[in-house]
């Protein structure tokens, strides 16, 4: 297994910024519970979570929940999400208040992961929830005031604000959590608001999105646009149609101000199936650091390929069977072939000699006969000459 690892570059893949990835998807297996996270935010799944719920009322004075950008025509709708998910947290935790800069994230975050398929951030041209708040926990975030956004991402990566006579000054001390691969519960997205302010989400776009002016978004009219992300930052279970609350980045003139009532519990346009947010706590498995549950990590990869390779054999096993089966049955039909063949030639052989016997017999018997006939007119002869003899003497003795 360790030339495995040296060879194939795979434990490589055994970092920080994948472990979390590797949680999400371990999640839907039965390893599951090896897993499973535990602390202080755990105990919001057992508290009592309220029937409504707006993080702007919780914290009127953060600027981040307070604030509608624009992303304009650049496909960086990731980064304003999860940039803003990052700056909400900052705030409610008392470490930051500040409105983040998107400008820095798609120009600096071209971070690109392997699992399970390759995931990679483009700046204009999109990018992906989970790559991006793996940069952000790594990287940290500025503020617009540092890095205004340009709308453009082919500028290099910033080391210094854009903007003359401001410092930069990078916040970090935030940790990505991913809570689920496939289907997020509604508990989730709740307690991930009201540990993060706001959680980052994927959706689908449709055309009577993009006309939304008011009330429960409910439906998805029109032709498909493409994907989107988004931030949700409340909800409300006690209106006649439940409805999360979010903020949009395409400017205040968009819905209501800049935000929207989405239906919530029925994954509409997908929004309820990817969904990342932040917390000032490390993730932990069973109350431990991440870096302790590393080797539950390599554990868990270990007895994977470990089956992998037992599968492997096995099926190579059976093959293996298989063909030693058929060279087996085909050289017992060679063999029965063969004892077929020397049966019909010996039996071929027997006809043959008792025909050469019957002709020979035949042969025989007829020489047999010939010299019978021989001998017969041999005998007559003698008898003729005898007669002959006898006539001769009666001649004689009658002249």
């Amino acid at each position: 297994f360790l030339i495995f690892c040296v060879t194939s570059g795979f434990s490589t893949l055994l970092n920080q910024d994948t472990l979390d990835v590797i949680y999400r998807y371990v999640q839907k297996t039965p390893f599951k519970k090896i897993f499973e996270r535990s602390g202080s935010e755990a105990s919001f799944i057992n508290e009592a979570i309220p029937t409504a719920y707006d993080s702007r009322a919780v914290y009127p004075n953060c600027k981040s929940l307070t604030s509608v950008l624009d992303q304009k025509k650049c496909g960086s709708c990731w980064a304003f999400a999860t940039t803003g998910s990052a700056a909400d947290a900052l705030c409610i935790n008392g470490i930051a208040n500040v409105i983040p800069s998107p400008q820095r994230q798609i120009c600096c975050d071209n971070k690109c992961l392997e699992i399970p398929l390759k995931q990679c951030d483009y700046g204009c041209n999109g990018g992906v929830l989970t790559a991006a708040s793996l940069y952000i926990e790594n990287n940290g975030i500025v503020s617009d005031e540092c890095i205004p956004y340009e709308e453009n991402s082919s500028k290099p990566c910033f080391t210094s604000c854009s903007k003359e006579g401001v410092k930069m000054e990078v916040y970090k001390g935030l940790y990505a959590k991913i809570p689920s691969i496939m289907k997020v519960s509604e508990n989730e997205m709740k307690k991930g608001i009201m540990i993060g302010g706001s959680i980052a989400v994927a959706m689908n776009v449709f055309q009577s999105f993009t006309l939304y002016k008011g009330g429960v978004y409910n439906r998805t009219d029109g032709d498909f646009l493409g994907n989107h992300a988004v931030r949700l930052v409340g909800w409300n279970d006690t209106a006649e149609v439940p409805y999360w609350i979010m903020i949009n980045s395409w400017g205040t003139e968009w819905g209501m101000n800049g935000t929207c009532y989405y239906l919530k519990g029925k994954n509409l346009g997908n929004i309820e199936s990817q969904t990342v947010y932040f917390s000032t706590t490390p993730p932990t498995y069973h109350g431990r650091q991440v870096s302790v549950s590393f080797s539950l990590i390599f554990i868990f990869l270990l007895v994977s390929f470990t089956a992998v390779l037992y599968l492997l054999s096995y099926v190579c096993g059976r093959i293996n069977e298989g063909e030693k089966k058929r060279d087996l049955q085909e050289k017992e039909a060679r063999t029965q072939m063969l004892r077929e063949i020397g049966e019909r030639r010996y039996k071929r052989g027997l006809k043959n000699r008792s025909s050469s016997s019957v002709r020979r017999r035949r042969l025989s018997s007829s020489e047999n006969e010939d010299e019978k006939d021989t001998s017969t007119r041999m005998i007559d002869d003698s008898e003729e000459e005898e007669e002959s003899e006898k006539d001769i003497e009666k001649v004689g003795l009658l002249s």
